[in-house]
């Protein structure tokens, strides 16, 4: 599950926290794999300084306003982290470690994390505007606020007992307040006088509750906008889920407008330079609300225009993908998705599938002519190996043939590679090298036991020299006896 995604103050980089250890920075050119993943921390190490990562799932997360290569995470193992996008990475994987840990404490002054039972961890963290302090709203109410310095121990201002009776679900900066929301409570605090003693300057309890755990908050001049339970239509029209996004003036308190969205509101983002209000609902969707004088593209970028017929013949936008996990086919879909190569395959799918590809044609399914007497309908393989058991036993016929042949033709010519090696040693020396005669040869089979034909080079003699040879060795025996 998405927890959170915070672009960067130049917008080039997109923070991506999920229910899992590792934090993920992309680029906006929509890239499929994270430039950068945080690294996992040692779940079997006790004190979490002594570990370079998260090791419990992530909940919230943000980039630093002024060094924009830093970024903080918070995480159910009762942390808060800063990261460096340039440090050095670490361990066999090549992932960031972080910078700081900063420790979340419960009322014992212990920091053990939502792995035990009443533990208390990090579910909302927000940064100053100046980043003079990181303030991070926890699973059980209290606000825990972390000055900056060169090395984060213990919060230095806990709230506890003014705080929220309930986790924190929305926490945002805005000048010199703090805005916090836990279920059905909305505070406003005063950061220059942060304590239990003094309390919140201004607390919101009637029409602003919700049943969506993750209910947002947003800021824009002295408004404050969230989301709250429609109120109105008695118990009928609560139990339909329908929800209002509400606006509060922080300097009175009073109660601007509300606009009704239908289904349940979570997340609720206000940015500075657009001048919209955007709004993610409970069933899957998300609304946009802009003024069409004040509002600066965003919205205005494709409200009143029409989808392209491209993408409404494209049956791959508009249709949900679904995926067989089970099947090998399916996990090879999903593998595709996630290399981006998916949508290529189903274009390449229905090209070959449509009715202008022109059929195979009858010699492409194997048919081999002259086999048998007539064109035999086999396998390709098949024929592959029937043709290439033909051609080797033709062709070594042919070989013995034109061997011996060659041979017979040869047998009193002079051989040409004798005349083509002395040829070089014609002038410098003038004695044959390279001597053929049949007493060397005798010698050398003497020698090695091996009696090779001279012109054939072969031990079964295929040329008839070798019976030549012999049948004149046994007239000079023959001679030798009568003489």
């Amino acid at each position: 599950m998405v927890e959170a995604l915070h672009f960067n103050t130049k917008g080039g980089k997109v923070l991506c926290c999920l229910s899992d250890r590792h934090a993920r920075i992309f680029t906006r050119e929509g890239g499929t794999k994270p430039d950068l993943i945080t690294i996992r921390g040692d779940m079997y190490v006790r004190d979490l300084a002594h570990t370079k990562g998260h090791t419990a799932p992530l909940t919230d997360g943000g980039w630093h306003p002024h060094t924009l290569e830093w970024f903080f995470t918070s995480s159910v193992d009762g942390s808060v982290r800063i990261w460096d996008v340039n440090a050095a990475p670490f361990g066999m994987d090549q992932q960031t470690p972080c910078l700081h840990v900063l420790k979340t404490l419960d009322k014992r002054n212990v920091c053990c994390g939502g792995s035990v039972t009443g533990g208390v961890f990090p579910s909302k963290c927000a940064i100053e505007t100046n980043a003079k302090m990181i303030a991070a709203g926890c699973s059980d109410g209290s606000i825990q606020i972390f000055m900056e310095k060169q090395r984060y121990m213990k919060p230095d201002r806990t709230l506890r007992t003014a705080a929220h009776t309930a986790e924190i679900t929305g926490m945002a900066f805005s000048g010199n307040h703090l805005a916090t929301r836990g279920a059905s409570e909305l505070k406003l605090w005063d950061i220059r006088a942060l304590s239990d003693k003094k309390g919140a300057v201004k607390t919101w309890t009637e029409g602003v509750g919700l049943s969506t755990m993750k209910a947002g908050l947003a800021w824009h001049n002295d408004i404050l906008v969230t989301a709250t339970e429609s109120q109105e239509g008695g118990d009928d029209q609560k139990k339909t889920g329908a929800s209002n996004v509400v606006f509060f003036d922080v300097k009175t308190g009073a109660k601007i407008q509300s606009i009704p969205v239908g289904a349940s509101v979570g997340p609720v983002y206000w940015p500075q330079h657009l001048n919209q209000i955007i709004c993610g609902v409970k069933d899957g969707s998300y609304r946009m609300f802009y003024d069409p004088e004040k509002s600066r593209k965003g919205a205005l970028c494709f409200v009143g225009r029409g989808v392209s017929s491209r993408r409404v013949a494209d049956e791959a936008f508009h249709n949900p993908i679904i995926f067989q996990a089970g099947t090998k086919e399916g996990l090879k879909e999903m593998r595709m998705a996630q290399e981006g190569t998916l949508k290529a395959h189903q274009r390449e799918e229905r090209k070959q599938n449509q009715k202008t590809v022109a059929p195979a044609g009858p010699m492409q399914s194997g048919a081999i002519i002259g086999f048998g007497g007539r064109g035999a309908q086999v396998k390709p393989q098949t024929a592959y190996m029937i043709s290439k058991i033909i051609k080797e036993t033709e062709g070594n016929k042919m070989a013995d043939v034109d061997t011996i042949q060659d041979g017979l033709r040869d047998a009193g010519k002079p051989n040409p590679a004798e005349g083509l090696i002395t040829g070089a040693y014609k002038n410098s020396m003038p004695e044959n090298i390279l001597d053929y005669s049949g007493e060397i040869n005798k010698v050398e089979d003497r020698i090695t036991g091996v009696k090779v034909c001279r012109m054939c080079g072969k031990k079964i003699c295929t040329c008839g020299f070798m019976d030549r040879e012999r049948a004149a060795e046994a007239r000079e025996a023959k001679l030798s006896k009568k003489t």
